[in-house]
């Protein structure tokens, strides 16, 4: 940023930010699947009691479901035993004490990692109370977790082919290695510290679907690596860089992508039948249609935290940057206009707010 910082100012406000799409939906159908789920009886949990406070936060919408150990329940079967404990700690973590006593306890025959509100916590062989499991976190509750080994991951495979990037890969780590890990963390922390000082707005509605951040290690190639996955809410992956600008773009990006898929959940924004490609205004090949409805609403929210950014900071590098996305964005509207009719209703309404966010970006 350097000399530019000297002209700081604040952007006029945009309702994109304070935009909460319909999440109806996804709490309806955590609440429906935490009354199905089945742990395996040998963690000795007290599942009816379980499934009852799940239930309960499904219905009062409580944000803290919005997290990568909720996704055992949203995976459906097939589930490793350390996802089911990791769930059941998770939800020990927001009980208050009357409720937390009738959990009872969680019996693992083996040590295992398991996620707390302060990040990952090992948790050897036996019988433990939940409610001793409870933390009190010493991060700005706004901030996402750091979680180099994907242990907020119900399975390490669900990550994918980004996991081959992930810090569990390059176990046993160097002492050189083990600085940069270190260096990482502290970047994507103050990173974040930095966008909830500067842009509070941006910050919680970041915040309120991520929860957790994967930081990925840096890649020696041109091509910079970010990822979220659709079954997994409250988690993204970024590359760490030196390129603070490029991290925050990033957290945008894929926090876009969570508000989207939990907007869409159980509820197709395009219709069933159909199939078409277009083309595409981030990928060099064509895409189904809901990869650019996808990329549209990521695009709006870049462009407008481009414009924040350089309200904020006088940044030009925010305005290059914004001026190259507004393009794709453009292009991608266009397409999802032409396409209208093959847009479900809720698909419809989504993509009209979008659109009158867009504009009202534009007239800032």
């Amino acid at each position: 940023m350097g000399d530019a910082m000297a002209d700081v100012g604040h952007a006029p406000g945009w309702a994109g930010w304070q935009w909460q799409p319909d999440d109806s939906a996804w709490f309806a159908g955590v609440g429906t699947r935490a009354q199905r789920w089945s742990p395996p009886p040998v963690l000795g949990l007290s599942v009816t009691a379980l499934r009852a406070e799940l239930g309960e936060a499904a219905s009062r919408h409580d944000r803290w479901l919005v997290h990568p150990c909720v996704s055992t329940l949203l995976q459906g079967n097939g589930m490793p035993l350390e996802a089911h404990a990791r769930l059941a700690a998770w939800a020990a973590q927001h009980l208050d004490d009357r409720r937390l006593s009738r959990l009872g306890n969680i019996c693992l025959s083996k040590g295992t990692w398991l996620w707390t509100q302060d990040g990952p916590q090992w948790l050897d062989a036996g019988a433990h109370e939940l409610p001793n499991l409870q933390t009190a976190s010493e991060l700005i509750d706004v901030l996402a977790t750091p979680d180099p080994w994907g242990d907020s991951l119900p399975d390490i495979v669900m990550a994918g082919d980004i996991g081959d990037a992930g810090w569990w890969s390059r176990l046993p780590l160097s002492d050189s290695d083990e600085s940069e890990l270190a260096a990482d963390i502290r970047s994507l922390l103050s990173t974040q510290r930095l966008l909830h000082s500067l842009l509070p707005a941006a910050s919680a509605w970041l915040g309120a679907v991520t929860r957790v951040v994967v930081p990925l290690v840096r890649s020696q190639g041109a091509e910079f690596r970010c990822g979220s996955i659709a079954g997994i809410p409250g988690l993204v992956f970024v590359e760490m860089t030196h390129k603070q600008l490029l991290v925050l773009e990033a957290l945008v990006h894929e926090s876009a992508h969570l508000h989207f898929h939990i907007a869409e959940f159980d509820n197709d924004f395009i219709t069933a039948t159909h199939d078409g490609r277009y083309a595409s205004p981030l990928r060099p090949e064509p895409r189904p249609l809901r990869g650019i409805f996808l990329a549209f609403h990521a695009l709006l929210y870049m462009c407008a935290f481009y414009k924040d950014w350089q309200h904020c900071t006088g940044d030009a590098a925010a305005t290059e940057a914004r001026q190259d996305l507004l393009r794709h964005r453009d292009a991608a509207s266009e397409t999802l206009r032409g396409a209208r009719a093959h847009l479900s209703a809720a698909g419809d309404a989504f993509l009209t707010t979008c659109v009158e966010l867009a504009a009202a970006d534009d007239l800032r």
